[in-house]
């Protein structure tokens, strides 16, 4: 079994997969009359898991913030505010 190797100076960052899933799984609820408030909480959610067992490796460059808008544009969601 090979020993992962995490660079000191950079933290982990969620893979292409890992993103594409979050943005399929929104688009999903989304389309099946989710309110905004409903996927935001999935965001969150999915932020909890990501960072989850991971202290102090994991980038929190932008916050949850940053992969709500992330979800917003991928699904299209033009007309949202964000917050700020």
């Amino acid at each position: 079994m090979q020993e992962l190797f995490i660079h000191p100076n950079h933290k982990l960052r969620p893979s292409a997969i890992s993103l594409h899933r979050l943005t399929e799984r929104a688009r999903r609820l989304y389309e099946r009359g989710v309110s905004l408030a409903g996927l935001r909480q999935y965001v969150i959610l999915w932020h909890r898991w990501f960072h989850g067992g991971l202290e102090g490796m994991v980038s929190y460059n932008g916050g949850v913030t940053q992969y709500w808008v992330y979800v917003l544009r991928q699904v299209y969601i033009t007309w949202a505010t964000v917050p700020s």
